[in-house]
């Protein structure tokens, strides 16, 4: 028993540990598809294999995944393709804890490149609950996580480095699905997203899976 604990010890020794990840939708397609439900304010779409806003420009497109549904820890992340500023700010941006099309009621952890910042629709009504520490370009991972448990909102810049955290345990959101948004001003490209991913299919917020260097 003791030399199997030491063989024990010694794995968890030399192993090293990384988030997984599951890639929901790289949008290599010409449309969004049955898998994504629109009829928010206002749509997204597909071009050249990356997300962006339909055909308004100045108006702030959603998109919610409706495969998979979570209802206990939700996380999800994007690729920014394009974050260009215009007459105003880029922006592009995760949804979480979203419910179906019209309603417009989740959190929102957006990524600009003056600002960062958590925010909370209620019926399409936004309200900012914190600012983030960094600002997001193109190149950059935009990550959300929403904690079930002690309703923490967590926005995160290219995976690890946390921007800032949001305890809404006095009125949690209670929606299941996860999404996308971009908005941009005075070109539809200005906003681009890519690789739509979430931590795991049961919606585990940064499952840790083990490895073996």
């Amino acid at each position: 028993m003791r030399r199997l604990i030491l063989v024990i010890a010694f794995l968890f020794a030399v192993c090293s540990a990384v988030w997984a990840a599951v890639l929901l939708d790289d949008f290599n397609r010409a449309s969004l598809g049955s898998n994504w439900s629109v009829g928010y304010s206002s749509d997204c779409a597909i071009a050249s294999s990356t997300v962006l806003e339909a055909t308004t420009l100045d108006a702030v497109c959603f998109v919610t995944w409706n495969q998979s549904t979570y209802s206990g820890n939700q996380e999800a992340s994007i690729d920014i393709v394009a974050l260009t500023d215009g007459t105003n700010k880029a922006a592009a941006a995760v949804v979480l804890s979203a419910g179906a099309p019209p309603t417009e009621t989740f959190y929102y952890c957006r990524g600009r490149t003056d600002n960062s910042s958590i925010w909370k629709y209620a019926s399409g009504s936004p309200t900012r609950l914190v600012d983030g520490s960094d600002v997001f370009a193109a190149g950059d991972v935009l990550t959300c996580t929403y904690n079930a448990t002690t309703h923490v909102i967590e926005l995160l810049k290219n995976g690890s480095t946390s921007l800032a955290t949001y305890d809404d345990s006095a009125s949690p959101l209670s929606g299941n699905r996860i999404g996308i948004s971009c908005y941009a001003n005075d070109d539809l490209n200005y906003c681009k997203a890519d690789n739509f991913q979430t931590a795991s299919a049961a919606g585990v917020v940064r499952k840790r899976v083990v490895t073996i260097d």
